[in-house]
C-alpha cells in the first residue's frame, strides 16, 4: 500500500523532469547604448516642436487663429510628443548614463517644454476661447509620456528637468497642467 505512492511520485518527478525544457541558449547579448540615441529623439522632438510652435504663434499673434487651423497643430504637437516618448520608452534599460548625458538630456527636455508651456500661455492670454483645443487631444498626458520616458531611460534626469522647469511652474498651473506639476514636484 504506502509502496505504490511513493513509486507514483518517482514516476511524476521523472515526467515533470523529461517534459521541462532548458532555458533557450543566448546566443547574442544586446549592446547597451550610449546616451546619444536619448539626445537624439529630444533633438528630433525639438526640431518638430520647433517648427509646429511658432506656426502656433504665428495665428495667435496675427488674430487668424481658428478652431480650424490650431486643430492640425494641436495634433501634430501631441503626435510629435507621443511619437518622442515611445522613442525613449523603447530605449527603456539599454541606455548607459552617466552624469554629463543627464544633464544635456534635462536641458534639452526643458527647453522643448518651455517652448510648449511659452506657447500655450501665448494661446490662452490671447485667444483664451481657443485653449481647450489643446488638451483636447491629449496634450497633457503626451507631455508626461516624454517625461516618464525619459526618467525610465535616464534615472534621476526628472529631478533635474523639475530644477530647470522652476521658472515656468506657475505657467504650467495656470495651464491647467496639474498632472505635469505633480510629476515634475513643483
Amino acid at each position: 500500500m504506502l509502496f505504490f505512492p511513493i513509486i507514483a511520485s518517482f514516476f511524476a518527478f521523472g515526467a515533470l523532469t523529461a517534459v521541462a525544457s532548458p532555458a533557450p541558449a543566448v546566443d547574442t547579448v544586446e549592446k547597451r547604448q550610449d546616451a546619444s540615441s536619448v539626445l537624439a529623439i529630444l533633438s528630433t522632438l525639438q526640431s518638430q516642436t520647433g517648427s509646429i510652435l511658432p506656426q502656433i504663434d504665428s495665428l495667435v499673434n496675427s488674430d487668424a487663429a481658428t478652431e480650424e487651423n490650431l486643430t492640425p497643430l494641436a495634433q501634430q504637437l501631441v503626435a510629435a510628443l507621443n511619437s518622442g516618448g515611445a522613442s525613449l520608452e523603447s530605449l527603456r534599460g539599454r541606455v548607459n548614463q552617466d552624469a554629463a548625458s543627464n544633464d544635456e538630456a534635462a536641458e534639452k527636455a526643458a527647453a522643448i517644454y518651455t517652448d510648449i508651456t511659452k506657447s500655450l500661455d501665448n494661446v490662452k492670454t490671447k485667444k483664451p476661447h481657443l485653449y481647450p483645443v489643446f488638451p483636447h487631444f491629449g496634450l497633457e498626458a503626451a507631455l508626461l509620456k516624454v517625461l516618464l520616458g525619459l526618467e525610465l531611460v535616464l534615472f534621476g534626469v526628472l529631478k533635474l528637468v523639475a530644477v530647470l522647469l522652476k521658472t515656468v511652474g506657475g505657467l504650467l498651473k495656470g495651464l491647467g497642467l496639474v498632472l505635469l506639476v505633480v510629476a515634475l514636484g513643483l
